[in-house]
């Protein structure tokens, strides 16, 4: 008990035990139990509710201590508890997420390597098939360089007559074992024509030269020759598509700094295309008339070209693609033939 001095003095008499429980509110209601001790020594029982001898306490996670020094937490015992108990939840938290990292590394790691050994069997597969491949693409003028080139002719009948029946009457005028040259195609063509080809252009003329001796007048024998590859050109004004085919080829020649030196390029439009200018009701704008232009160029202005992406024509940047004709049949839907064939 205090003193009047508030010192901590013995109290003589019976000895109370006192036990604390905590409430929500956190106050404590305290229960006085009485217990006589016997004997001259006794242990003190303060007023703030606690004992310096043995008691019973009640801690938070329901765990009974028994320590030379027991006390009963109050609420900085319960907030201290409290923060050891988050800190020990978010220390399990972070584990796991450097678990699970760990493992997200290991798993990327072994699909990276799975990756690696399909492409290389991909790779051998490709080369055990087709061959090496290199990957290395090549320009449009390349293969046409290596790509050997056609020497035929074709041979047409000015009276109606089948194809096979004009093959046999070759066989029979022309002597092809007297002639220092070889046959490397024969074969019927379409619209009753016969296609005959030789390894070299000089065999080729020779050849021409003797068919159309030896079959008059009756015949036509015409050189076939090399298709060149295309482009389309789009959007361009209808001022510049109202030029005739020579002046649009130089307006375009010069504002593209395109070789016009003779056979520097060859360049010729095969086709127009018009469209004509609809308003737009929703842009409140009316389009301007623009059309394209199909030409046939060399390989080399081919190339050239494509690798320009657009072309200054006029006012306008032109968009220019290759283009690829595809014959179709209108009759049958199918394709590479016409209704006509």
């Amino acid at each position: 008990m205090l003193s009047m001095n508030q010192e901590l003095v013995p109290c003589q008499g019976t000895l109370d035990t006192f036990t604390v429980t905590i409430t929500n509110e956190n106050e404590a209601n305290m229960k006085k139990t009485s217990t006589i001790v016997a004997g001259s020594s006794r242990d003190r029982v303060g007023s703030t509710g606690f004992t310096e001898s043995s008691s019973s306490i009640t801690t938070p996670n329901s765990e009974s201590k028994s320590l030379g020094t027991n006390k009963v937490p109050g609420l900085d015992g319960k907030i201290d508890w409290i923060i050891k108990t988050v800190k020990d939840i978010k220390d399990e938290t972070l584990c796991l997420k450097e678990i699970k990292t760990v493992i997200k590394e290991i798993v990327r790691e072994e699909l990276g390597s799975v990756k690696q050994e399909l492409e290389e069997l991909k790779k051998m597969i490709q080369e055990g098939i087709c061959g090496p491949t290199e990957g290395v693409k090549i320009s449009y003028s390349e293969a046409v360089k290596d790509k050997k080139k056609e020497n035929v002719i074709m041979i047409k009948p000015n009276i109606q007559q089948e194809s096979e029946a004009t093959k046999k009457l070759i066989r029979e005028k022309v002597d092809i074992k007297t002639m220092a040259l070889g046959i490397t195609k024969l074969k019927k063509g379409s619209n009753d024509t016969v296609i005959m080809g030789c390894e070299t252009e000089e065999e080729m003329k020779v050849l021409k030269t003797t068919v159309q001796d030896k079959l008059e007048e009756d015949f036509q024998v015409i050189e076939s020759f090399q298709r060149k590859p295309k482009l389309k050109i789009i959007n361009i004004n209808d001022e510049e598509m109202k030029m005739d085919d020579d002046n649009l080829i130089a307006a375009i020649k010069r504002q593209n700094r395109i070789d016009t030196g003779k056979d520097a390029c060859q360049i010729r439009i095969i086709k127009r295309i018009n469209r004509e200018g609809r308003e737009d009701k929703r842009r409140d704008r009316r389009e301007k008339n623009e059309g394209s232009i199909i030409m046939e160029v060399d390989e080399k202005t081919h190339e050239m070209l494509l690798k320009k992406k657009k072309l200054n024509i006029g006012w306008k940047k032109c968009p220019v693609y290759n283009h690829v004709n595809i014959k179709k049949c209108f009759k049958c839907w199918g394709f590479y033939h016409i209704a006509k064939n």
